[in-house]
């Protein structure tokens, strides 16, 4: 047999998949199957999935959408190649929206974008497919619409007829829908239950509480959100956290419980249907034909007490946009947060002033009901001082291999620890097949489908939180020059979160900084610390942070 010249095999496309869906009254095709659909038509082009982003209940118009955001920043950074979608309207629905968002991820970020169905330029350069994926852009948006104003047309019926318009029943209420329902709080409407509102009796008695004691005139959201979370749990009412002083500020404020129902368009302030415009002045109530849980003289009396509270100005403590706003965290509540509790904010510090001079760091924990961890209170500048200099010093001591270090990292972390094995042992395999087919073993076809397949497998492994964590190394190599640069303190916190996911203290100091890309540094005495003793880091896992 004679040899013939290896071929190159071409490595196997990296695809992320966007599914999109707007609510369940359009009765659109769901997430999953949206998913399944694109991982099969990614299967038939011999590509491969790194990633999944997801809107689920999300509007075409508005391009407010995390799924949407997030995977537009990971394509700006070439975290994929292509972009696989159910239909090109999921991307938008308006025809200007997707001609824009279409140029800037193919044009500007080199990734190509493909459709289930539907035509896309991307699989070939024919004149006559460019034409059909525009045609098919402007029905989908005329489709949209039209559909819009009708759904407008009906919502305002329903408004004028004393009907709730929204898809989820207040705290207080269940509601009935037409349709087999999907949201909690929400059942399957009867004859004797036709659609709309109906009373859900503990929670209507926790709303009755928190007017009555609001309304006395000398209490706060802070001290009702802890009353009511001790009243359900005294009525026996299942919590997944404690109420909040924001949800008590907004079911304070709502007349549907005094038995109104509104109506608001959404309107946005910029082109792209990004940034909603505020309600305030713009919502239209009218009376409803559900049961209302408080009286309109309660409702008032609220009111009035909530202006006397807002002029009186009582709480001393004001908060304030602090350098490390939002990422500062309690080391006594993280190691002790209750397992499956689903509350991102857990063991958050939040900012004050005390006395409008002192300015502190204070764990939100007894404040959302949680009870008191023990944490002090912290001077901002302490905190704010310490992470500074540890990021400095943190640049001082990066190694020129810095790239090669991380790649260290990720593989002594435990969730990608099997799948770097996994690697290893692809990349072996793939030695094995290379001198099977130069040694004229395997024939042309099994060597281009061994290798093809061996692809795909390491392409599916490949961690993309390293990508984080390379950028993070990378902006904290030049934190000095970076620092330096920075005009305000505006500009500081923007640098500090490109680098920073949380900071956690320990009484008075920091004793972790956790970089984007789920790698902690832990701190002694405000220096970075290696495993060996040396100037560097000692990183941990995600789970030990």
């Amino acid at each position: 047999m004679t040899k013939q010249t290896a071929i190159p095999v071409q490595a196997a496309l990296r695809f992320a998949i966007y599914c999109r869906y707007s609510d369940e009254a359009q009765n659109d095709v769901s997430l999953e199957s949206q998913e399944a659909m694109c991982r099969e038509e990614i299967a038939r082009r011999n590509g491969v999935v790194v990633k999944v982003y997801n809107d689920a209940a999300r509007f075409g118009w508005s391009l407010d959408r995390e799924g949407f955001e997030q995977m537009r920043l990971d394509a700006e950074r070439r975290a994929f190649d292509a972009i696989m979608m159910w239909k090109f309207d999921r991307l938008a629905r308006d025809h200007t929206q997707v001609t824009a968002i279409k140029a800037l991820i193919r044009h500007e970020y080199d990734v190509r974008l493909y459709c289930v169905e539907g035509f896309s330029e991307d699989d070939d350069s024919s004149p006559y497919t460019a034409m059909m994926e525009q045609l098919l852009a402007i029905f989908s948006a005329f489709y949209s619409k039209n559909l819009s104003n009708e759904v407008k047309r009906a919502n305002r019926h329903r408004h004028t007829n004393g009907k709730f318009n929204g898809g989820k029943p207040p705290f207080g209420y269940l509601l009935a829908t037409e349709k087999t329902p999907k949201r909690p709080n929400c059942f399957k409407a009867t004859t004797h239950q036709p659609p709309g509102l109906y009373i859900d009796p503990i929670p209507a008695q926790l709303v009755e509480y928190a007017y009555t004691l609001y309304g006395q005139g000398d209490q706060s959201y802070r001290t009702v959100a802890l009353a009511m979370t001790d009243k359900a749990t005294e009525l026996g009412y299942p919590q997944d956290k404690p109420f909040n002083p924001q949800m008590v500020r907004e079911l304070l404020q709502n007349r549907i419980y005094c038995g109104y129902v509104s109506y608001v368009e959404t309107i946005y302030k910029k082109g792209f249907g990004q940034g909603k415009a505020g309600i305030r002045g713009r919502r239209e109530w009218t009376k409803g034909v559900h049961e209302s849980i408080i009286s309109e003289q309660l409702f008032n009396e609220v009111q009035d007490a909530r202006a006397k509270n807002a002029r009186a100005k009582k709480n001393p403590r004001i908060t304030r946009n602090a350098l490390l706003s939002g990422i500062v965290f309690c080391a006594r509540c993280l190691s002790e947060k209750p397992l499956g509790l689903s509350d991102d904010s857990y063991g958050k510090l939040y900012t004050h002033v005390l006395r409008q001079k002192w300015h502190y760091y204070e764990c939100s924990a007894r404040r959302r009901g949680y009870g008191a961890c023990g944490q002090l209170q912290i001077r901002q500048e302490t905190i704010d001082e310490q992470v500074i200099s540890a990021l400095h010093d943190l640049h001082r001591r990066l190694p020129e291999d810095v790239t090669e270090r991380i790649d260290g990292i990720m593989r002594r972390h435990r969730e990608h620890a099997k799948a770097m094995q996994h690697i290893d042992d692809i990349r072996k395999v793939v030695e094995r097949v290379e001198i099977s087919w130069e040694n004229e073993f395997m024939d042309e076809d099994t060597y281009v489908q061994k290798r093809r397949q061996l692809q795909i497998d390491m392409e599916m492994l490949r961690p993309l939180e390293q990508d984080d964590l390379l950028r993070s190394a990378s902006l904290l190599n030049q934190f000095d020059k970076l620092w330096e640069e920075c005009k305000n303190t505006e500009d500081q916190q923007a640098l500090i979160r490109q680098i920073l996911d949380k900071v956690i203290v320990f009484d008075n100091e920091v004793i972790a900084l956790v970089l984007k890309g789920d790698t902690a540094l832990l701190i002694d005495s405000n220096k970075a610390v290696s495993d060996s003793g040396e100037g560097g880091t000692r990183t941990l896992t995600s789970e030990e942070t």
